[in-house]
């Protein structure tokens, strides 16, 4: 069986309660409420994990996604779909995750979603961000240890989210909306869990991970980032074409690059890499190792993203 099928599994024994009857309704000067049509799904990939939920109705549906390439306290998410299909202008949106959770604004650039179509994306840590710090910040050394709440590796706020129950999303009161999330407890921790599990099949020992006090430094950001630019793909640099990338670095208890993988490639037709940014990493990036607690190196993983961007 494979760790996908593994954990995906388990998570929708936790996540798989019967939604209730999906439907849109809308309050007098309030936003249109979108009720769950199906339970959450859980997906652990090879670099990353998902969180998904449909809302709506079976012809009009709208998809929220939570995704994460590395442990973290915030959690990239979009909405895509019906809910949002009038949003195309590069007007100014906002969202908040409540009761009492993260608001922030953020600016609405158009872009698609497979078959859902129109998305508007952001990032967020779901709480409040004072109560995110406060669960970073925490001095957890003394407390049993939670596998789905690992105190080394940097985590969603999965018990500050209990009570946080739906997802507002605001450009104007005609397009406001309101997706009836259930309580966030269970799926944070699920993605936490899902997380724990994918550093693991990294190649790296959670338990390990979890004494880590101190990432590792990237000592030299300025010279790698100078000779990934004078690599740009002579071709590409020609018609203005743009890539994204994230790569995962496995750092050595001497802060030596001893892997590079790359991953979640956007790239534009004809991207033609001369140098493959991973063998620039690996030949000259410098980093001071990963240590716990006395001061020990712990060889753990650096995970960052190169956008390819032409001015203009």
């Amino acid at each position: 069986m494979t760790i996908r099928a593994v954990l995906a599994g388990a998570a929708l024994l936790t996540l798989a309660a019967p939604p209730p009857p999906a439907f849109a309704t809308q309050a007098d000067n309030g936003p249109t409420v979108l009720e769950p049509l199906a339970p959450w799904q859980l997906d652990l990939g090879e670099n990353n994990c998902r969180l998904a939920r449909t809302f709506g109705t079976e012809d009009r549906k709208t998809l929220l996604l939570f995704e994460q390439w590395d442990p973290s306290a915030s959690v990239s998410w979009l909405v895509a779909g019906d809910a949002v299909k009038t949003y195309r202008s590069r007007r100014s949106a906002s969202f908040a995750f409540g009761p009492d959770g993260d608001a922030q604004e953020f600016d609405y650039l158009p872009s698609t979603f497979g078959d859902f179509g129109t998305v508007v994306r952001s990032v967020s840590s779901i709480v409040s961000h004072e109560e995110a710090e406060e669960a970073q910040d925490g001095d957890e050394w003394d407390q049993p240890y939670d596998e789905s709440d690992p105190r080394g590796l940097p985590h969603l706020d999965a018990d500050g989210a209990e009570g946080i129950t739906y997802l507002d999303i605001g450009r104007s009161k005609a397009d406001d909306v309101r997706l009836n999330l259930g309580d966030m407890k269970k799926p944070l921790e699920a993605m936490n869990l899902c997380m724990a599990n994918l550093v693991e099949h990294w190649g790296f020992d959670v338990a390990r991970q979890r004494e880590v006090v101190r990432q590792p430094d990237f000592l030299n950001p300025n010279d790698v980032v100078s000779q990934i630019i004078r690599n740009y793909p002579s071709k590409a640099l020609r018609k203005g074409a743009q890539a994204d990338f994230h790569l995962r670095l496995s750092i050595g208890a001497d802060g030596s690059v001893e892997n590079c993988a790359l991953i979640n490639q956007t790239l534009a037709e004809d991207f033609d890499m001369r140098r493959h940014p991973c063998t620039i990493f690996s030949e000259n990036a410098q980093f001071t190792p990963a240590t716990d607690a006395a001061g020990t190196a712990v060889p753990t993983y650096y995970v960052t993203r190169i956008l390819y961007r032409m001015p203009g």
